[in-house]
């Protein structure tokens, strides 16, 4: 990455005492941080009434008694929520101890090609290299360097970084009163952009007085620290959000779908605009929001679901627009689902030999209510009753399912023009497939037989798998289909006008449909009435394709009116 390294007055300053006065002159441009300026009364009762609104949470740290605030997820901005970005405070001695950067305003909510026209391109501003891996906020308190997130000082994060900083860093370089932030990388804590070490990145640091360092003096800071300082590049305002804009542009379209080399960058506009409480604005990449869009979303019950749902190949759902660590994740669920996948078949091939029933046996349904899954079986199969299911439908089927007749997990049937015997025998082993997958469905809390997410995957991505998948059709919260909001009555009555033929096609709209449609009390007359005009359709084309020498279109046509019923049986039952 390129760096713009201006000559700064400042260039030689890498003293304690000179730093104070340095920094002063430019931070007074940006404007102090307010907790440093109103009275300390006054910043815990503004803290205290967001809290008490959800606008903002509190952790007290149960060592030091030290209360780190932070923005509620999804809170709006406000005076609170911009002030409380892991603000610390220590309310027995009624100071604060650590002052980090307000809440960033987002490109989407400021108009950076009106900023930039209105400035006429003569102030400067900087952008710095937004580095992919976890805030951390570090800080001297009772003689000792401490470390917080946004919300605690017990994260993962903040203790690895606490511990990073006592075994590499200059410790005695820093300060009391002073605000230091870093970001954190190290391998379990990748989140999208893989890097070749670990360590602490210097991002920024505030003085006692709420004073910013300016970003082009972070990399004598940082020498003195003993780590390194994210790239920073300066320039006219207009200049830089153009070259960063086409920079950006260029890189989504040359890459072509390609996974995030970076995060994006974080713009620090002129001074004019601090008073407005947008002096830094984040430019975050678009292939880096698809991939982080894609990391919320990589819970095992959709993995699954886009398995057997979307017909989704292993290679699909490995390409390489996803994150190298999201790869690795998703092939660990693949191959456990694949695992589970033989082991149901290969039990499933063990129990249809051993039952000997007829195909339309009265003693199935009871010898599937007996029906007893023992050994490694039972941790493969999650859903007893879809394995009972599966168990009845390959006993039906009366020896259709020969050994190589059983789909694989990936397994996607070809498009036919006609429904002949070939396409009823591929209906029936796309419906075998899903049947098989739906005795391996993972659990909503993310459990899947034979997986066990790996440590970075639990820290950055797997936390709120308890409750299921957090967006997606299969979503705890997802919003009900419009289709699913017309009344059952008003949809019987419409339902109730169609003939057997087009029942039988709107009968696979949905469960809510076929549920109301089967009710329907001419359903069944209706279809049968439909059954015996295919067949006698059916009969009768038969017959006139004998006199037909050479050519079986009229015969194939006569077998796929007969073997329609048959193929529905098979594709109804499989949901």
């Amino acid at each position: 990455t390129p760096v713009v390294r201006l000559e700064s007055p400042w260039r030689d300053a890498c003293s304690k005492a000179q730093m104070g006065r340095l920094v002063s002159d430019e931070a007074r441009r940006l404007g102090p941080h307010p907790a440093r300026v109103l009275p300390f009364e006054d910043v815990v009762a503004i803290v205290r009434q967001a809290v008490r609104e959800g606008l903002v949470t509190c952790e007290v740290d149960a060592e030091t008694g030290l209360e780190v605030f932070n923005y509620a997820p999804d809170a709006p901005r406000g005076e609170a929520q911009d002030l409380c970005r892991g603000l610390v405070l220590h309310p027995p001695t009624c100071s604060v101890v650590a002052s980090p950067f307000e809440r960033f305003a987002d490109e989407r909510v400021v108009d950076l090609g009106l900023v930039s026209e209105s400035t006429a391109g003569k102030e400067l501003a900087q952008a710095s290299f937004k580095v992919d891996g976890s805030l951390v906020i570090a800080f001297v308190f009772q003689g000792l360097v401490r470390t917080a997130t946004r919300r605690r000082m017990d994260s993962e994060q903040a203790v690895w970084a606490r511990d990073w900083i006592r075994r590499n860093s200059t410790v005695g370089e820093y300060e009391a009163g002073w605000t230091y932030l870093f970001e954190a990388i190290y391998r379990d804590n990748t989140v999208v952009v893989q890097y070749d070490f670990e360590g602490l990145v210097l991002l920024g640091a505030v003085s006692p007085q709420g004073e910013q360092l300016p970003p082009h003096d972070l990399p004598h800071l940082a020498q003195r620290l003993g780590v390194v300082a994210a790239p920073v590049l300066e320039g006219p305002l207009k200049q830089l959000v153009r070259g960063l804009g086409d920079a950006e542009e260029t890189e989504e379209l040359s890459a072509g779908g390609a996974c995030a080399s970076f995060e994006g960058w974080v713009l620090q506009l002129p001074g004019d605009r601090a008073a407005r409480g947008q002096s830094f604005v984040k430019m975050v990449q678009r292939a880096y929001k698809r991939a982080s869009r894609l990391g919320s979303s990589l819970h095992p019950l959709v993995v699954w679901d886009s398995v057997r749902t979307s017909g989704l190949s292993r290679e699909a759902l490995m390409g390489p627009s996803v994150p190298g660590s999201m790869r690795t994740e998703v092939g660990m669920m693949l191959d456990a689902m694949e695992k589970a996948y033989a082991t149901v078949v290969s039990s499933v091939k063990l129990q249809t030999s051993a039952a000997e029933v007829d195909r339309w046996s009265v003693d199935l349904e009871a010898k599937m209510d007996q029906l007893v899954i023992s050994g490694r079986d039972a941790g493969a199969v999650s859903q007893p009753a879809a394995y009972r299911e599966l168990v009845k439908f390959v006993a039906k089927a009366d020896g259709d399912h020969s050994e190589n007749s059983w789909p694989s997990m990936f397994y996607t049937s070809p498009i036919l023009g006609l429904v002949d015997r070939e396409s009823v025998r591929e209906t029936s082993r796309r419906a075998l497939r899903w049947k098989v997958l739906d005795c391996i469905r993972p659990s909503q809390d993310g459990s899947l037989f034979g997986y066990a997410h790996s440590p970075n995957f639990a820290q950055v991505w797997a936390k709120g798998w308890a409750h299921g998948p957090s967006a997606g059709r299969l979503a705890a919260s997802a919003p009900q289909p419009l289709i699913g909001l017309v009344l059952q009555e008003v949809l019987s009555v419409v339902l109730e006008s169609l003939d057997g033929r087009e029942m039988l096609w709107a009968s696979g709209t949905c469960q809510l449909w076929r549920r109301v449609i089967v009710n329907q009390a001419d359903f069944a007359s209706k279809k049968e009435a439909y059954k015996t005009r295919l067949q006698e359709e059916a009969a009768c084309q038969e017959e006139e394709a004998s006199d037909w020498s050479g050519s079986d279109w009229n015969v194939r046509r006569g077998y796929s009116l007969r073997s329609y019923f048959y193929d529905y049986e098979y594709y109804s039952d499989s949901g």
